[in-house]
């Protein structure tokens, strides 16, 4: 028996096909744009149940908001500024945000994002019947898009 260097039969063209890579791409941007789009969702979701739902944050920022911008260095100097500050450290102490370097409570809101689970599997199914692939196809496309990205940025 000779050596075969090449797979797929006898039959010159007969075996698996591959798969030209910009069909790879565009999978894979389209799994990473329905990901994105889940947490932008997920997050708008979190931030506005934080703000409005368990703390009176956003009244606070409204209400600041309508002070003009000629006021406010005098609306610093005031006591209401002083009952706002008192108001809004014991808001973000109740929500568990960290003390900054000054020793108050931080005023930049971090909302903790997890991992989206069961949502690839759902991606994989939308993905394949806009693309007309099986989700099988789909995942394997968007892992070689993902090594394809850690390749090319390392």
């Amino acid at each position: 028996m000779g050596v075969k260097k090449n797979h797929g039969g006898k039959r010159s063209g007969a075996g698996r096909k591959s798969t030209p890579f910009n069909v790879i791409l565009e999978v894979g941007q389209a799994c990473e744009k329905m990901l994105q789009q889940k947490y932008v969702a997920l997050n708008a979701e979190k931030k506005r149940e934080l703000l409005e739902e368990r703390s009176n944050i956003a009244a606070f920022h409204e209400y600041i908001q309508g002070i003009p911008i000629a006021e406010r260095t005098a609306f610093r100097a005031s006591d209401d500024y002083a009952d706002h500050s008192n108001s809004m450290d014991e808001e973000l102490a109740q929500l568990g945000q960290a003390n900054n370097e000054l020793g108050k409570r931080s005023r930049i809101l971090t909302i903790p994002t997890r991992r989206l689970y069961g949502y690839n599997a759902r991606i994989y199914k939308e993905v394949a019947i806009k693309f007309g692939l099986s989700p099988v196809q789909v995942k394997n496309y968007w892992q070689t898009y993902r090594k394809f990205l850690r390749d090319s940025s390392s």
